[in-house]
């Protein structure tokens, strides 16, 4: 899958965006012509253009000089994972470093009114988004099944902030957590600038759908054997240039009718099968995190040593409905 970008300029300043034009989706459509890797509608190429569009960005000289006080927060609830969220906001605000760090929570549209009125007394610092599920062509129902609407609230964070951290609503910060360093120390082993921050323990090719492949023809589906998956639950975003390139091909999938859930994929399966069989698809496939792993697999030039990472400072606690 490939996109063309002009710049109507160097980038010099953070106002400077990077602009699609006609021409350029006239070019992406004719790439586009792989019927098992439809490209986006223009309808969708408008929605893709807004939301990839930062309005913060950046600079190479700014690089080496962010922290982790310029990151922002990022998760999404819904109705039956609300316990979650109230525990994960709870290690936030006892968390010295992160409860003076801007938090934002995208609701899904079934939360009750009665479970936001909890959730704003229990969590201040949050800044509650409803998520715009009317902005796109899919029902909620498959937005949400096909977890399309994780790169879209990603990104539409990574557009307002330099550095986002962005975790599903079961993470939650140990308490002698010190994020000190955490920023630099990525920025300095990983040139993708997004870092996946937690191991799914098995690899590649069990959980990749094999239809999903045609919309990444650069890579070999039997060489993602030997390659490591890591969870989509977890992700450091860094806003340069190489960040919202890897942001822009996920949300890009995210949009297309088959690439993030290609015909036939499920999540229901047996889940032995992904640890016990790792050269034959398990059947279980795990569309936004095949795809963030095969674009920063692509990115990092086939080094998932650069943006997979197993970090300390966090745990998973999953309390549901």
């Amino acid at each position: 899958m490939v996109c063309y970008y002009l710049r109507t300029k160097t980038v010099s300043s953070q106002n400077d965006i990077i602009l699609m034009d006609k021409s350029a989706f006239n070019k992406y459509e004719i790439l586009h012509k792989n019927p098992l890797c439809p490209a986006l509608t223009k309808e969708e190429w408008k929605i893709y253009k807004e939301l990839t569009t930062p309005e913060v960005f950046v600079l190479p000289d700014e690089r080496p000089r962010l922290s982790w006080k310029d990151m922002a927060l990022i998760t999404f609830t819904s109705k039956n994972h609300m316990p979650e969220s109230l525990e994960n906001c709870a290690s936030i605000q006892q968390h010295p470093q992160l409860k003076t760090l801007p938090l934002t929570v995208f609701f899904s549209s079934d939360v009750t009114d009665n479970q936001t009125v909890i959730f704003e007394v229990a969590c201040p610092q949050a800044n509650i988004i409803i998520f715009p599920f009317q902005t796109f062509s899919l029902n909620v129902q498959t937005m949400m099944d096909h977890y399309r609407f994780k790169a879209i609230y990603q990104v539409l964070a990574l557009k307002k902030h330099k550095i986002i951290l962005s975790f599903d609503s079961s993470v939650l910060i140990n308490k002698n957590a010190n994020f000190t360093g955490f920023i630099e120390s990525n920025i300095k082993s990983n040139p993708t600038d997004v870092t996946l921050l937690t191991s799914a323990n098995h690899n590649m090719f069990t959980t990749v759908h094999p239809k999903m492949y045609p919309c990444f023809p650069n890579i070999k589906s039997e060489t993602m054997i030997n390659v490591p998956q890591f969870q989509s639950g977890l992700i450091l975003w860094i806003g340069t240039e190489m960040g919202w390139k890897a942001m822009r091909r996920f949300v890009e999938c995210s949009l297309q009718p088959s690439c993030i859930a290609p015909p036939g994929a499920t999540k229901l399966c047996n889940y032995n099968h992904i640890y016990k069989r790792p050269k034959l698809f398990s059947g279980c496939h795990r569309y936004d995190q095949s795809a963030i792993n095969l674009i920063l697999y692509e990115t990092s030039n086939q080094k998932p040593q650069l943006y997979g990472k197993k970090s300390p400072l966090f745990r998973v606690s999953r309390k549901r409905v």
